[in-house]
């Protein structure tokens, strides 16, 4: 395991590029936010299940609000799932049909058609290896023809970066 300052980037793989001072804000914000989360993000993943399967999962700020998004694939069309950080129920679904966005769930989908491994499994082993720690974020990416993870986990106020194969 490593840990990764810049790794903000993951935790915020569905949203705009900051600045490092705007990124360390965020994600700040995002570590205090975390405290008031009462589900796990495999929780939210098992929840958001019924849009699909889970391509993306990660727990984000979204105009100034903790939020827990995951990118579901169904039938080739590609949902975005809000969960309820509080109590898993669905917040809000919906088609993702902005460009950037779906040329994002794509490659997510393209990561996952080589996995053999679901990411609340990858999630749970990342999770399992740093005593004390939660998931924040699980995106999937190719790297040398491998489907593998990018887990973001939160440990003792600092994030730390692990990488599960999913194949």
């Amino acid at each position: 395991m490593r840990s990764t300052p810049a790794l903000l980037m993951l935790a915020l793989a569905f949203t705009p590029i900051h600045s490092p001072r705007s990124q360390q804000n965020d994600q700040q914000l995002l570590i205090d936010a975390l405290g008031d989360a009462k589900i796990s993000l495999q929780e939210g993943i098992l929840s958001a299940q019924r849009n699909g399967r889970p391509i993306a999962v990660q727990f984000e700020m979204k105009s100034g609000k903790l939020q827990l998004t995951v990118e579901t694939e169904k039938d080739g069309k590609f949902f975005r799932t809000n969960v309820d950080h509080t109590n898993a129920l669905i917040d809000k679904a919906g088609q993702i049909t902005d460009r950037p966005d779906l040329i994002q769930a794509k490659s997510h989908s393209a990561a996952m058609a080589h996995a053999s491994t679901e990411l609340k499994v990858a999630a749970d082993k990342a999770v399992a290896s740093a005593a004390g720690s939660r998931a924040i974020a699980v995106v999937p990416e190719l790297t040398d023809g491998h489907s593998v993870a990018r887990i973001l986990l939160l440990s003792g106020g600092r994030l730390l970066d692990v990488t599960e194969r999913l194949d």
